[in-house]
């Protein structure tokens, strides 16, 4: 499981107040269910701006969902599943 960088939690957690506070709580648990959900495993420390993290991560599979990672679809059908998990 990734480590929030406590930076990043402080400001969101002082900016959202108790919401924020929640959403932090989770925040790892639902990166992680994305790294599993697309077979990927953290590769860095994680980064953040003012509202959001990237994680850097390595694919352990090649493909997923029978699409390389180049393929548009693909990064659409991502980006997608993301929000859902994460909104």
């Amino acid at each position: 499981m990734i480590d929030i960088p406590e930076s990043f939690a402080r400001e969101t957690i002082g900016r959202e107040g108790e919401p924020g506070r929640t959403w932090i709580a989770g925040l790892a648990c639902s990166v992680d269910e994305v790294l599993q959900r697309w077979s990927c495993v953290p590769d860095g420390p994680v980064m953040h701006g003012n509202v959001g993290i990237v994680v850097p991560v390595r694919a352990v599979k090649a493909a997923l969902w029978g699409r390389g990672h180049g393929d548009p679809d693909w990064l659409i059908a991502a980006t997608d599943q993301l929000a859902e998990i994460l909104l």
